[in-house]
């Protein structure tokens, strides 16, 4: 089983991005049967805001991005839902990396990576995970 990072999804719906095309056969595999994957309940509110806010022509709307949500991640993705603990050891491993901001939901995908006990995640955002995720999962691209 892989978990999908909120990256590979923008990029798999968004047509004109550089990585659109490796990111939605990626997708495409689990839509098919090909693959098994996991996405963080975490992932697919980001989802939502990055796909909602994201500068297209046209734009997609609220109600695009529920439905691409809804229709590619929801009905083939398992959603992996994160207790308060996982929360906490999410903190910590970033605490312990010395980071702030933002590699704090990096670290909530690691954690349910963990919880999952899944030692693949794909990214388009290799560094973040990697000074996170250790070295008992490999993060890669599509």
């Amino acid at each position: 089983m892989i978990l999908f990072d909120t990256s590979i999804f923008i990029a798999g719906f968004i047509t004109t991005h550089p990585r659109h095309e490796p990111c939605l056969s990626a997708i495409q595999k689990v839509h098919k049967g090909n693959l098994k994957a996991a996405i963080s309940c975490h992932s697919v509110a980001e989802s939502y805001s990055v796909l909602s806010a994201y500068p297209s022509h046209p734009k997609i709307t609220p109600a695009v991005a529920e439905k691409l949500i809804e229709e590619n991640i929801l009905k083939y993705f398992e959603v992996i839902e994160l207790s308060l603990n996982d929360y906490r050891k999410a903190i910590a491993r970033v605490r312990e990396a010395n980071l702030s901001s933002g590699a704090i939901f990096d670290s909530l995908i690691i954690q349910a990576a963990h919880k999952k006990n899944i030692r693949r995640i794909y990214s388009g955002d290799l560094s973040d995970f990697t000074r996170l995720s250790g070295s008992d999962i490999e993060v890669s691209e599509p």
